[in-house]
């Protein structure tokens, strides 16, 4: 892939940071760069990085969304259990009501 001026800038400031921030090496003549770039930019903990990273793989026209690169444990779900699929409120009302709960917020009484 040919970089523009404005990309290459982007690469090596990216490179800078990754650095700062001890997520590890970007190599700019590695073919996985972009993969590099990615993996660096999920394991982030700097709003600021993970833009200038979305901005950069948005040039190269790499479909990642900026959600992709809050990484696992950023997304508002991660404290969820995997096996968690939801639970609608009607349901667990319907449920205080048979077992004569009374249900609040965090914790069920009888």
């Amino acid at each position: 892939m040919l970089y523009t001026n404005e990309m290459f800038n982007i690469l090596k400031t990216l490179r800078r940071r990754f650095k700062e921030e001890n997520l590890g090496t970007l190599r700019l003549t590695d073919p996985d760069v972009l993969q590099n770039v990615v993996e660096f930019a999920k394991l982030s903990d700097v709003s600021t990085t993970k833009d200038m990273a979305h901005t950069l793989l948005k040039m190269t026209g790499t479909p990642v969304s900026r959600v992709e690169l809050e990484g696992r444990d950023n997304h508002p779900a991660a404290h969820l259990p995997a096996n968690f699929h939801g639970e609608s409120i009607r349901g667990r009302i319907e449920a205080s009501q048979e077992a004569h709960l009374k249900v609040l917020p965090g914790r069920a009484t009888a």
